[in-house]
């Protein structure tokens, strides 16, 4: 009977009741340091090492890991920064100026400095008609764009299909843009950058500063309407 249970006890332990037993109890390898100094791990090499130098491997492993997750939060910030730098320089040269027409100069201006374009174009679209700095929406520029406005989604790639081409002769098939889509309840548009490197916007890229931008023109372009 006693040979029976010591089989029944046997059976039952299994990984987890080892590993609860060592989790409570830390000071079990301190009490039998000949059982640590035995053990002896399989590596991923091939080769056995010691349970020391297994935890020491863990460890340099976490602190790669965390060193790179800190990494990640500087560079982050860095980007955050730049960003905020970048909007506040453009939003001080848009309050200097009154004419919505001279917004959008300024601003077609800024980002082909910037951001090296071959090509910015912000298009407005409303339904009144003779409205500064607008195109109404009848005309052939905003049928060539009011899908992607509608949609409402930002689009980078290359420039190769026809409705670049058709609307703004000057784009090359190789080109690559990134566009934002405007959308308010008496206006919309489209903001548009074009770079003459075929790899410079690609579907996937980050787009947080000119995300933020194209919020901050709305707003703009929101109160000069009111004014009007």
């Amino acid at each position: 009977m006693e040979m029976k249970d010591t089989k029944k006890n046997e059976t039952l332990v299994t990984e987890e009741t080892v590993s609860k037993y060592l989790i409570d109890n830390p000071t079990f390898f301190d009490r039998n340091e000949s059982v640590l100094s035995s053990l002896m791990i399989p590596h991923v090499r091939g080769e056995a090492v010691s349970l020391v130098e297994r935890q020491l491997l863990n460890l340099r492993k976490q602190n790669s890991s965390l060193h790179d997750q800190l990494g990640e939060v500087f560079n982050n910030a860095r980007d955050n920064e730049l960003v905020s730098e970048k909007v506040h320089a453009i939003t001080l040269m848009l309050l200097k100026e009154k004419e919505l027409e001279k917004k959008i100069e300024v601003v077609e201006q800024y980002f082909e400095q910037e951001f090296d374009a071959s090509k910015v174009q912000v298009a407005l679209f409303s339904e009144i008609k003779n409205l500064e700095g607008f195109f109404a929406r009848e005309s052939p520029l905003y049928f060539s764009f009011e899908e992607f406005i509608l949609k409402g989604e930002i689009k980078c790639g290359p420039v190769g299909d026809a409705r670049f081409l058709s609307t703004f002769p000057d784009y090359e098939p190789n080109d690559s843009a990134v566009m934002l889509p405007m959308n308010e309840k008496e206006w919309n548009g489209a903001f548009i950058i074009c770079s003459s490197n075929s790899q410079k916007y690609f579907s996937g890229m980050r787009t947080d500063f000119l995300s933020r931008f194209v919020e901050l023109f709305r707003e703009i372009v929101n109160t000069h309407m009111s004014c009007s």
